[in-house]
Order: C-alpha cells, then sequence, then structure tokens
C-alpha cells in the first residue's frame, strides 16, 4: 500500500468516529430539555395546525352582499311590463305647413316629446320639440309677444333664440342660432 493510500483510510476512519461521537452526544442532548424554549410560538403553531379553516366575518359579509346584489339588481333594471291596453307613445304629427325655406331633416321621440330637426335653406336650422301639456309656458326670463292674436314667448340670446307657446294642448318649442324671425316665421304658420 503506498502511503497516500494508508493517510486516507486513517482519515476515513477518524471521520466516521467523529460522526459516531458527536451523533451520540447530540441524540443524547435531544433527549434531555430542548436548547429554546418557546412556549407561544410552539401553542400558536399547534393552533393553526388544528383549529378548523373559519371564514372571517367580515368576508363572510361581504359574500353576502354579494350574493344578495346578484339576486336582486336584474330586478332592478328590468323594464315595467307594457300594458297592452295603453298606447305607446308617438310622434306628435305636424299639423301645419311649413314656410319654403323648411324641410323635415329628421325627427325622433325622446321621452314622450316629439323632436323634430328642420333644415333652413337660410342655414338658420331649428329644432321644433311638441308635448301634449295642460299648461302654458311659464314667461320666467322670457319676453312675451303677439303672434296672429295668440301670446307667445321668445328669448333673443346671443347664442340662441328661443319661442315656445301652447295650442291645442300642445307646447311648441322652437329654437335657433341666428334669427329670431326664423322662428316666428313657423311659429305664425302654426298659430
Amino acid at each position: 500500500m503506498t502511503d497516500s493510500h494508508q493517510n486516507e483510510t486513517a482519515y476515513k476512519k477518524l471521520a466516521e468516529n467523529y460522526v459516531r461521537t458527536e451523533g451520540t452526544r447530540l441524540s443524547a442532548e435531544r433527549r434531555g430539555a430542548p436548547l429554546y424554549l418557546t412556549p407561544r410560538l410552539d401553542g400558536r403553531v399547534h393552533r393553526r395546525t388544528t383549529e378548523k379553516k373559519r371564514v372571517p366575518a367580515y368576508i363572510a359579509a361581504a359574500m353576502a352582499a354579494c350574493i344578495l346584489l346578484a339576486l336582486f339588481i336584474p330586478s332592478v333594471f328590468k323594464a315595467p311590463p307594457v300594458n297592452p291596453a295603453q298606447p305607446t307613445a308617438a310622434l306628435i304629427p305636424l299639423n301645419f305647413t311649413l314656410p319654403a325655406n323648411f324641410t323635415v331633416a329628421e325627427k325622433q321621440l325622446d321621452q314622450g316629446t316629439s323632436v323634430y330637426y328642420l333644415a333652413d335653406a337660410r342655414k338658420d336650422d331649428v329644432v321644433l320639440m311638441l308635448e301634449r301639456s295642460a299648461a302654458a309656458p311659464s314667461g320666467a326670463d322670457l319676453t312675451k309677444i303677439e303672434l296672429n292674436g295668440k301670446t307667445a314667448y321668445a328669448r333673443a340670446a346671443g347664442e340662441y333664440n328661443l319661442l315656445t307657446f301652447r295650442t291645442g294642448g300642445i307646447l311648441y318649442t322652437l329654437s335657433c342660432r341666428y334669427e329670431l324671425n326664423t322662428l316666428i316665421a313657423i311659429g305664425e304658420n302654426i298659430l
């Protein structure tokens, strides 16, 4: 045998001896008192590993609220049932002749109000709104004028002009951008 081989064998025996003696000492030490006393930490670990999984109250309350919302929100957004006995709202027809320079460009029903967009050949387009009303228009902040012997109310502001009156149970409201006379010409045809 060579010297290196003998040295290796000797080191191997020394290592085995060391492992055996240290292992024995550590086993004896482990059977005695533990090195560190941690009763609070031990209790916490024990409780966490043995307790049943419970949902905290705030999470349970949030889940219950979500379930209630899921059940009740669809009923809030449902449209009320349509009663076939009631007629559906329809556009109020124009029962007068428009001046020659006007044509109906578009018409729509907006929450019970008939809205007509009138195109003017002179580029002063008009919005005409008709709604059934038992009350006369409020003259607040408006100027009272006479059209064909009937009372109407007008406003000539810098950005728009307005004319309103009631006849035949219908409230007429007209507006345009440039000239109050544009509205008066239509108003005279209506009245």
